[in-house]
């Protein structure tokens, strides 16, 4: 399933007056969870084309994710893609997007290449 963001439009009134609503849906996927239970443990795992150390996470050998002391960073790794923002997002909830091809960290435009503190 992965982010899904899905737009109504509904009348209200006049013709020409719309309510717009806008909800963002984040169905984690079992690769998402398995990751994410070994890095909160602190242990070793590999699923499919996402590994980690319990330190950091890769995702296709670009690192993504670390601790750095007791902070968690997170990168898009300059991959503004949907399987990067999807385990970004299911592995640490850090709240990636994009709108109109930017890439966005919580409604705020990012560049895609920098590190973010997570927590």
């Amino acid at each position: 399933m992965g982010e899904v963001e899905h737009q109504d439009s509904l009348p209200l009134g006049e013709p020409e007056t719309k309510i717009e609503l806008r909800y963002n849906i984040h169905t984690m996927r079992k690769v998402e969870q398995q990751i994410k239970k070994a890095f909160d443990e602190g242990s070793t795992k590999t699923v499919a084309n996402t590994k980690t150390d319990g330190h950091s996470v890769w995702l296709h050998g670009n690192k993504i994710i670390e601790r750095r002391g007791s902070e968690v960073w997170a990168t898009l790794s300059d991959w503004n893609t949907p399987t990067t923002r999807s385990r970004l997002n299911g592995i640490i909830g850090a709240g990636y997007h994009t709108r109109k091809g930017q890439a966005l960290r919580n409604d705020q435009p990012i560049n895609q290449a920098d590190w973010q503190r997570i927590s």
